[in-house]
């Protein structure tokens, strides 16, 4: 009757270290999805932020440009003055180029960081995720062959009592025996074992 309790009550801590795993693959599932979206908050935060600092100061620089050649058409329509005008234009022109250039690979850096950060913390949930399900296979294993040893257990008690029977039943049978020689009934020896553990 021991053993069969303890059989049930390695059942239910089966089913409860199932119940267990279950629910950290939906807990680690729920962090996942968390992280993946105040990633994508934080990188579309930025770059809008970005975004909107380049572009007004792409804006003022236009508006200086605009008030520069105006203050210089007005002051001198020379054929001298209008080729400055022209270099100064160009110029003004490369910069805003290199700028916005530079605005591109900013954007780019940005985006291989949120990258990688996302590899490491889906590699750190997928460890932890591991290590939690070998964590579980072990627990399980180990109650498996506990479970085993029981049953083994259970089966040699039913033995040794079918024994017990067989040698109660010959010694009724036996009406001219010598109770004084009846010699003691041999015991399991693993089972005698196993009491005494």
């Amino acid at each position: 009757m021991s053993a069969d309790i303890q059989k049930s009550q390695l059942e239910q801590n089966l089913q409860e270290t199932n119940r267990a795993l279950n629910l950290a693959d939906c807990h680690l599932q729920q962090e996942i999805s968390k992280i993946k979206v105040s990633l994508e908050q934080e990188y579309n935060h930025r770059y809008e932020n970005d975004q909107k600092r380049h572009q007004n100061d792409l804006n003022q620089l236009r508006q200086q440009l605009a008030k520069e050649i105006d203050s210089k058409r007005f002051i001198n329509h020379s054929i001298q003055d209008t080729d400055e005008l022209k270099k100064m234009y160009r110029t003004e022109i490369d910069r805003l180029y290199r700028e916005n250039l530079d605005l591109s690979q900013h954007q780019a850096k940005l985006i291989d960081a949120h990258q990688k950060q996302m590899q490491i913390m889906k590699k750190e949930l997928d460890d932890g995720y591991t290590n939690v399900i070998s964590e579980v296979q072990r627990e399980q294993t180990r109650l498996q062959a506990r479970c085993d040893q029981l049953k083994q257990q259970l089966l040699d008690s039913q033995q040794t009592i079918e024994q017990l029977k067989s040698s109660l039943n010959r010694l009724k049978n036996n009406r001219f025996g010598d109770l004084s020689k009846v010699t003691e009934v041999p015991v399991n020896e693993k089972m005698t074992s196993e009491r005494a553990n």
